[in-house]
């Protein structure tokens, strides 16, 4: 939500900057017209014959200037007055729009329709709190906005659904805008990409789950895998969606994923990230001995390492 308050910015400028000596300039060049003794010393005279009882008294030019000169005063301090009410004015209107303002909102970072690894440690971060966030997959969906939305009210916090500074800073998250974007392309498995600390681990963890006793050829090839599913339509755009898609890896489920790292994978994940990929492209693979799904069988094969088989 944006507030333009470069017209209100201008008036107040206007008001401090109008110059009070062409207002006295302008008013005495009003009253020496009205009151000029060419244009109205007759209508002086009659009055002055009228109010005294001697008659017409000649009167010094001093007469005239006095009443200029304080009706001058008069309309300076009323100019005054007039001006300090549209400042005050002014300061209460931007007051009150800064007060409506939702900061949280303005800078919120991870909203409905965002990815990226801040979103997924939100989603991991409410579902150990109990929140129902559905899968963690690193996508801001209905589900991860409904249970910020709950997660906000049971802690007295604005619920409207958007993780901005305030509510990351409750549930321990530190913000930062590095990942979360919406629809926006990751460029990994290309040298030298921008690829985290925290993918990398991400992408270490997965290696030694699905290639744990692979050859370290084999190993690197899995990684390629998701690398090549990020930069691939079909796909979530980020490490952290592809490795928590549902259905996507069985090692998520078999507790697999959750085992030491060895530091060959480690090692595998840093190839993977600086370019390598064995397989030429591929975004599938499995192991023949264990999979019996047809639709994978028919897939092409474009590599084969180990006990297992690389597929486009």
């Amino acid at each position: 939500m944006k507030f333009n308050i470069r017209p209100l910015a201008k008036l107040i400028q206007g008001l401090l900057a109008s110059n009070t000596s062409q207002l006295i300039t302008t008013k005495r060049q009003k009253y020496s017209t009205k009151y000029s003794p060419n244009s109205s010393l007759r209508f002086l005279k009659k009055s002055l014959i009228r109010s005294t009882p001697s008659g017409f008294e000649k009167k010094s030019s001093n007469s005239y200037s006095r009443v200029r000169d304080g009706s001058i005063k008069c309309d300076i301090k009323s100019a005054f007055f007039k001006k300090a009410f549209f400042i005050l004015l002014a300061v209460l209107v931007l007051f009150n729009i800064v007060k409506t303002i939702n900061f949280d909102r303005i800078h919120a970072l991870s909203k409905l329709g965002s990815r990226g690894d801040e979103v997924r440690q939100i989603q991991e971060k409410l579902k150990s709190l109990g929140y129902n966030v559905g899968a963690v997959d690193s996508i801001y969906g209905s589900m991860t906005e409904a249970a910020v939305k709950k997660y906000q009210q049971d802690n007295g916090l604005t619920g409207d659904g958007i993780a901005g500074p305030i509510t990351l800073g409750r549930l321990g998250i530190s913000s930062t805008n590095t990942t979360n974007t919406t629809n926006t392309a990751n460029t990994a498995n290309t040298p030298n990409n921008a690829v985290n600390s925290g993918d990398k681990n991400l992408l270490a963890r997965m290696i030694s789950a699905e290639a744990r006793g692979e050859v370290y050829v084999g190993q690197v090839a899995v990684g390629a895998v998701i690398l090549n599913r990020v930069k691939h339509p079909s796909f979530p755009n980020t490490v952290s969606g592809v490795i928590y898609q549902p259905g996507a890896f069985s090692s998520i489920n078999d507790g697999q994923f959750n085992q030491p790292v060895s530091a060959s994978a480690n090692n595998a994940a840093t190839d993977a990230m600086n370019g390598w990929d064995p397989t030429g492209g591929a975004i599938y693979f499995y192991n023949p001995a264990k999979t019996s799904n047809q639709w994978m069988l028919s897939r092409p094969v474009v590599y084969r390492v180990g006990g297992h088989v690389f597929t486009k």
